[in-house]
């Protein structure tokens, strides 16, 4: 039995869906998950969790990042905008907001967690600390060549 190779522009013409458009690398904020999710190649991916606010996106076959995913991004979103005051002139609540600044605040917010922590805990977790801190800079090496901003206005309406 032979079967019919189509291309992916035949088959998605077959059910009626429209063309797909060009991948463009994005940060997506998720409301029902609180996350921000930044892709910046057309691939799948793996994932490994660094922290309660950062997940790494690795590249399927290479050892290499092809995206983020910031959970908690509301909380660490009201505590960028809390550091950015005074607002630059035309600034609001609105708009959009750095990744790469929400990712520094993700990685300070961890800091004040190991402060907090009672003592055996805060001797574990300074022990994790360098590798953690050397994960946050493979995701702002990945996030750094281009500036990134997320559409903040999900956010603020849900505030």
């Amino acid at each position: 039995m032979a079967t019919e190779q189509l291309t992916l522009t035949d088959f998605l013409a077959q059910w009626n869906i429209g063309a797909i458009g060009v991948f463009e690398p994005a940060a997506q904020y998720h409301a029902a998950m609180d996350c921000v999710i930044y892709i910046k190649e057309d691939v799948a991916y793996r994932a490994d969790r660094v922290d309660g606010y950062l997940t790494l996106l690795w590249h399927p076959r290479e050892d290499r990042i092809v995206g983020v995913k910031l959970k908690g991004f509301c909380w660490l979103y009201t505590r960028v905008r809390a550091l950015r005051r005074p607002f630059p002139p035309g600034d609001s609540a609105v708009g959009f907001i750095p990744l790469i600044q929400v990712l520094e605040t993700a990685l300070t917010a961890r800091l004040g967690q190991i402060l907090a922590a009672d003592d055996a805990d805060r001797e574990h977790l300074t022990g994790e600390l360098a590798s953690v801190e050397a994960l946050y800079d493979q995701a702002k090496a990945a996030l750094d060549p281009i500036d990134i901003e997320v559409d903040t206005r999900q956010i603020a309406a849900a505030a």
